[in-house]
């Protein structure tokens, strides 16, 4: 990883975004100790402020009341954990890996040493040992450790000598059954691959950052795929090894092409689910936390089509698996899908910044529900069947 790389990680800029309740903000990393010393100031004067109204009275005759401060008793509520979660998403740290996965990997391509350098997609720079494809991946694995994680590498055969990158934390209640936040790192060879697909990748290494000391009770897996341009390679590879391990899961949250929206300027989140019970509670959630939680992003599900061009959702699927899509509306009408000009200036990071959102939220509703013993097994495929002849083409 560049130096520079190594400093964007650790998001040391400042940035001003639209938050989730379409506020002007600043979005300069803040530490805990600031934020608590505030909240602390806050409680201080809300106290001094009651000592103003009544106060409890002591019926002790030997203590002199002159001597006393009397505190209020206030009724303290729950503060919300997710709430706090959210506050903690940092949009100026989701745009700095953006721009990296984009400007010094794109395209995330196995034929591809070199990097394009312009918006027309002319080829230059520096010729690297290993193809764009392993360096990205690299890029997010040393990623994970720099967040304290311990990733893995998960090769896919007969791919390039390229890998999953898993990363993952093992839940205390439940600790065989998955929740798992995805995206495709990888690209087609005519696009830098911006909102398809590294705005989804920043999103889920942000999500991986702000849970990396939650105490999650059902296990937590964040993925980059490869192969996901080439039939699914990664993800069906992965999904094979959840079957071969026994494990289960509740929830396949796949982000694919969450930088653009159908209805621009407003945002979209369009959910992709295959219309069983499973796929469309988890649907649902993320209509009910964009609510609940004034995150401002539009939501309705996805057509289901008969089509071959699917995203790695339909890996999950093929065993029975339940996971959905976030996209930024129907799959795949982005005017600038596989193109040139899917680049930075063109990729819409405040609806990737409120996609993560709801794909944190969604976690922790699901974190938060208990799950029978027998639940969420592989099974017979739930997948949409693909028309006469053809096979997986995205």
């Amino acid at each position: 990883m560049l130096p520079s790389e190594r400093e964007n990680w650790r998001g040391r800029f400042g940035a001003y975004a639209l938050d989730r309740h379409g506020a002007l903000r600043s979005l300069n990393t803040r530490s805990h100790f600031v934020k608590t010393l505030f909240r602390l100031i806050v409680l201080f004067f809300i106290q001094v402020i009651a000592l103003g109204g009544s106060y409890q009275q002591s019926s002790s005759a030997s203590v002199d009341n002159n001597l006393m401060v009397y505190l209020p008793l206030v009724q303290k509520s729950a503060p919300d954990e997710i709430e706090y979660y959210l506050d903690e998403m940092n949009f100026a740290r989701m745009t700095c890996i953006t721009s990296n996965l984009v400007n010094l990997y794109g395209p995330r391509h196995h034929n591809f040493k070199r990097f394009f350098i312009d918006d027309k997609c002319t080829i230059g720079g520096q010729s690297y040992d290993n193809h764009n494809l392993i360096r990205a991946s690299m890029y997010v694995f040393n990623g994970f450790e720099e967040l304290g994680y311990n990733p893995g590498k998960e090769f896919v055969p007969e791919w390039h000598d390229s890998f999953n990158v898993v990363a993952q934390k093992i839940g205390s209640v439940y600790p065989n059954t998955f929740i798992e936040i995805s995206a495709h790192v990888d690209s087609v060879d005519t696009t830098p691959g911006a909102s398809d697909n590294a705005g989804s990748v920043a999103a889920m290494i942000e999500i991986a950052r702000v849970l990396k000391d939650y105490q999650n009770r059902h296990s937590l897996r964040f993925i980059t795929f490869v192969g996901e341009e080439n039939h699914l390679k990664g993800s069906r590879h992965h999904a094979e090894r959840i079957v071969a391990r026994g494990e289960t899961i509740k929830a396949g949250l796949v982000m694919d092409g969450i930088g653009w929206s159908e209805i621009a300027p407003d945002h979209m989140n369009c959910l992709w689910d295959n219309g069983n019970a499973e796929t469309r509670h988890i649907s649902n959630l993320f209509n009910s936390v964009r609510l609940e939680y004034d995150i401002d992003i539009e939501w309705r599900l996805c057509d289901l089509l008969q089509s071959n061009q699917w995203s790695d959702n339909y890996a999950y699927w093929e065993h029975g698996l339940p996971a959905v899509l976030s996209i930024g509306g129907q799959p795949y009408a982005d005017p600038n899908y596989h193109s040139c000009a899917d680049t930075m200036s063109s990729i819409d990071m405040q609806n990737v910044y409120l996609a993560a959102l709801e794909n944190l939220a969604v976690t922790l509703k699901l974190d938060a529900e208990e799950t029978q013993p027998d639940a969420y097994q592989a099974g017979e495929s739930t997948a949409p069947a693909l028309p006469e002849g053809e096979g997986i083409s995205h």
